[in-house]
C-alpha cells in the first residue's frame, strides 16, 4: 500500500520536479550574435542539448562578446527550456588571476589566450592601464602620481623633454648674445633689445610624472 501511494505522489509530482530540475543550467557557448539589442547565444547544455537564441543580459554600461569556448550559467523560468536567459560568462582561459581582495579588472585578448590589454582598479584607488603586447604601463596613484613604462611612454616623454630643454637653451642663448653685444656707455643705450626671460614652468608642473624603463 505505501509503495502505491509513493508511486501515485512520485507520479503527480514529476512534472513539478521535471521542471524545477530544467530551472538552471550551465553550458559552453558555440556562438554569439552581437547585432541586436540584446545579445544572442548558442550554448551546449546538457549531452546532446544545444539550444539556440538564449537571450544573454548584462550589466548596463558594460558590454563583452566571449569566444566560443567560453562557460555560461543559463536560467529557464518556469523550467520552460524553450525560453532560456544567460546571466553570467567566464572564459577560465583567459581571466586574469591574483587580482587583490577589493580590486576589479577589464580585460580582453585573443581566443583562448591570456589577456593583452588589461585595466586594474584597486581597493586603495590605485588604477592600472596595461597593455601586455607593447608592454605599456600607466599607473595613476592614490596621490595623483602617474607612473608611465615602456618603450612607446618614455620615448614621448622624451621627446617632449627635449623640446623643453631646447626651448630653454635658445632663452639662454638670447641672453649670451645681450651679454657679448652689451657695452657700458652712458649716453648710448644697449643696440640689443633685452629679451627677458621666462623660466618653462611646464617643466616643474610635470614634475609628479615618474618615468619607468
Amino acid at each position: 500500500m505505501i509503495k502505491q501511494i509513493r508511486a501515485i505522489v512520485e507520479q503527480i509530482t514529476k512534472p513539478m520536479r521535471d521542471r524545477i530540475f530544467m530551472l538552471i543550467a550551465r553550458g559552453v557557448i558555440d556562438a554569439v550574435n552581437d547585432t541586436g539589442g540584446v545579445q544572442s547565444v548558442k550554448m551546449s547544455l546538457l549531452a546532446d542539448e544545444v539550444r539556440d537564441d538564449l537571450e544573454r543580459f548584462q550589466n548596463y554600461g558594460f558590454t563583452s562578446t566571449p569566444f566560443a569556448g567560453a562557460e555560461g550559467v543559463a536560467i529557464f523560468p518556469g523550467g520552460n527550456r524553450e525560453h532560456g536567459l544567460i546571466v553570467a560568462v567566464d572564459d577560465r582561459r583567459a581571466r586574469p588571476k591574483d587580482i587583490p581582495p577589493g580590486g576589479s579588472a577589464q580585460y580582453g585578448g585573443p581566443e583562448g589566450a591570456a589577456p593583452t590589454a588589461l585595466v586594474k582598479t584597486l581597493a586603495d584607488g590605485t588604477v592600472h592601464l596595461e597593455s601586455v603586447a607593447t608592454g605599456c604601463v600607466i599607473e595613476i596613484t592614490p596621490a595623483g602620481e602617474i607612473t608611465l613604462g615602456g618603450a612607446v611612454e618614455y620615448a614621448a616623454i622624451a621627446s617632449k623633454a627635449e623640446a623643453r630643454i631646447a626651448a630653454l637653451e635658445a632663452q639662454w642663448a638670447a641672453h649670451e648674445i645681450f651679454f657679448a653685444a652689451h657695452v657700458h656707455v652712458p649716453t648710448a643705450p644697449p643696440t640689443v633689445p633685452i629679451v627677458p626671460f621666462v623660466p618653462d614652468t611646464s617643466v616643474i608642473a610635470s614634475s609628479k610624472v615618474k618615468v619607468s624603463l
